[in-house]
């Protein structure tokens, strides 16, 4: 499995991004606790993730989908969020 953070700037007032959402849903396990950040578990590819939500994108709007191999974070966030990270990744806090 591999673990992505996902973000975006969506910048159309006029496109409807739920597809979007729902696409991102599809992975084996996603956290969602921040506006435009995801983090997701996944078997597909970085390149696999990329074609996916961009075709739920606006051409104006910013995809940066990162892979994570990082075992440390810190920052503010609820507990449960923490342990999402805990349980689902590398991540220890």
């Amino acid at each position: 499995m591999k673990t992505f953070l996902i973000t975006y700037d969506l910048k159309s007032k006029d496109k409807d991004y739920n597809s979007l959402y729902e696409n991102i849903k599809t992975a084996e396990n996603w956290w969602h606790y921040l506006e435009s950040v995801w983090i997701i578990t996944t078997s597909e590819s970085l390149g696999t993730w990329t074609d996916k939500l961009h075709t739920c994108m606006a051409n104006s709007d910013n995809l940066l989908i990162v892979e994570i191999p990082s075992t440390k974070a810190n920052g503010w966030l609820p507990q449960k969020a923490w342990d999402w990270l805990k349980e689902n990744t590398s991540i220890n806090s």
